[in-house]
């Protein structure tokens, strides 16, 4: 019975200091935003490609945008169709930042967005 305690007692303190280092890392190295690099690009459908990429920061994040572009007889419209929505989550394990991929029609072309917030949102 003794042995059950101790083996709880380790694996709780194993999860509070994981968490306490995690908040750590994130107060410490990762508190402001900045530009979300070309490797959080998102995986395009078959056949639409990234052109035309820009980064810039603003209101709290970060971010690189793009445009998607298709075969010249598929329209803006059939495009973004073809697109996820938005979608945010951590940027991994350790960085809790918000990262958030998505698409919007602007005119004749589909603009594609990453966006890298700051942690504390």
């Amino acid at each position: 019975m003794k042995r059950v305690v101790l083996a709880v007692v380790g694996v709780v303190g194993v999860l509070v200091g994981a968490v306490i280092v995690v908040g750590l890392l994130n107060l410490t190295l990762y508190v402001e935003a900045s530009v979300p690099s070309r490797n959080d690009l998102p995986d395009l459908p078959a056949g639409l490609s990234i052109d035309n990429e820009s980064e810039g920061c603003g209101s709290g994040n970060c971010y690189r945008e793009f445009d998607v572009v298709g075969s010249a007889d598929e329209t803006a419209e059939s495009i973004l169709d073809r697109l996820p929505a938005e979608e945010c989550s951590a940027h991994s394990l350790v960085d809790r930042r918000p990262l958030c991929v998505g698409f919007r029609q602007q005119g004749d072309v589909v603009r594609g967005y990453v966006s890298l917030g700051k942690w504390s949102g």
